[in-house]
């Protein structure tokens, strides 16, 4: 799917059970993970937030 065509989707649309975010543009990652972010109205300090970097974890 196109990028600009999923962050419209995580945006307005209904989610879906499970996202797969992969390739090795870092700032490609990074504006699917605001959009989410966004739609959850949550922040990166929210207590009810937990984010892990698999590839470190």
């Amino acid at each position: 799917m196109e990028l600009q065509k999923a962050l419209q989707a995580i945006r307005t649309k209904e989610l879906q059970s499970i996202y797969l975010v992969i390739g090795s543009e870092m700032f490609l990652q990074e504006q699917v993970r605001t959009a989410f972010l966004e739609r959850f109205s949550v922040g990166k300090d929210d207590l009810n937030f937990a984010s892990f970097d698999m590839e470190k974890d």
